[in-house]
């Protein structure tokens, strides 16, 4: 996520799409499932940014449209 440009991470952020880190004591935390945080997670965004997928946030897979 180091390599999205700062305007374009900006967008992402205020429309919701980007990932988000996860803090606090959740169970996921708790887990450990957030160290590392953000290696081996991604997304992509197609161009008309109205389709987009979000690989290994809460779950492995998700397609939100």
């Amino acid at each position: 996520m180091t390599a999205i440009p700062k305007d374009k991470l900006a967008n992402l952020n205020e429309g919701r799409v980007m990932l988000k880190e996860p803090l606090g004591p959740i169970p996921m935390v708790a887990a450990g499932s957030t160290r590392d945080w953000p290696a081996n997670r991604g997304m992509h965004i197609a161009d008309s940014g109205k389709f987009y997928i979000w690989v290994n946030e809460e779950d492995h897979l998700k397609i939100i449209s």
